[in-house]
């Protein structure tokens, strides 16, 4: 990984920070704030043209529509990762990898469907984390470094909302097509 700018690593700082304050909240208080966010990223999201989903703020810079691929990737892969960790299960080493875009499911319409069912599954896991969780397992993030089962389902609460402000951001740039 490029070495990191000041900021940047303030930035890591108070998202970890933010996992492990989050992290000991009761499940059903992380599960709650998760549907929150998810509704909150369809809502931003739904009935944008597709100019809106493609305008680019910047160049480098993410489209609506990599966001919405990122997270559609993303968010049900935590939701995958949780249980098997809150199971006492450590996953095999991998490569972490940032800022995946998931495979595009063509239509607009067909990518909401695949959003809201991802975001079931990630509210969902929440039933793995409240019979005593086993904390001991562990899986690499990629700037966070190894986190529990709670600690991820923290980290996805911290992931939807960070979309979420990004989304609300793109659309606020002065050239965003109305």
């Amino acid at each position: 990984m490029a070495e990191l700018t000041e900021a940047q690593r303030i930035r890591i700082a108070r998202g970890k920070a933010w996992i492990d304050e989050n992290a000991a909240k009761e499940p059903e208080e992380n599960a709650a704030q998760m549907r929150e966010r998810c509704d909150r990223f369809l809502e931003e999201i739904e009935g944008l043209s597709e100019g809106q989903l493609a305008f680019v703020e910047a160049e480098g810079k993410w489209t609506i529509r990599e966001v919405s691929l990122h997270v559609a990737h993303a968010i049900p892969r935590v939701g995958t990762l949780v249980p098997l960790l809150a199971g006492g299960t450590e996953p095999p080493p991998r490569k972490p990898k940032a800022g995946v875009l998931g495979d595009d499911p063509g239509s607009f319409d067909a990518l909401l469907a695949e959003l809201r069912t991802g975001f079931d599954k990630a509210v969902g896991v929440v039933d793995s984390l409240k019979d005593s969780p086993d904390l001991e397992p562990k899986a690499e993030h990629p700037f966070f470094g190894h986190l529990q089962c709670l600690e991820w389902y923290a980290f996805n609460v911290l992931h939807i909302t960070v979309h979420v402000a990004q989304v609300q951001r793109i659309k606020a740039n002065v050239g965003f097509p109305g």
